[in-house]
């Protein structure tokens, strides 16, 4: 007579044995993911920083070229940083609409 292997209702799929490591196995995994984001977070860094201060490089360099002495002075060396702020504003603000209409402005 054969013996049915057909997995019933009241059979458990699997032991508590195979749970176990499956859990982990998934936290290895888990692990492993986690250290290889935290290795490439730190390998792009650098790159990211060169980056960024390459276009805030830029951004200041445009900035220069619309603003006038006085409020290029200003920008950096007001006294309140409220005042520098409406003097960085200012000149986007007019590199914008000079990048829009494509002339000078002044």
């Amino acid at each position: 007579m054969e013996e049915n292997k057909a997995v019933t209702a009241l059979q458990p799929f699997f032991d508590q044995e195979s749970i176990e490591r499956l859990g982990q196995t998934l936290h290895r995994i888990t692990d492993a993911f986690y250290e290889f984001a935290e290795a490439l977070a730190t390998a792009i860094k650098p790159i990211i920083q060169v980056i960024t201060s390459r276009f805030y490089d830029l951004f200041m360099a445009m900035l220069h070229s619309v603003a006038t002495p006085k409020e290029w002075h200003l920008m950096h060396h007001a006294k309140k940083w409220r005042v520098r702020k409406k003097y960085r504003n200012r000149l986007a603000r007019r590199l914008l609409a000079q990048m829009k209409g494509g002339g000078c402005d002044g």
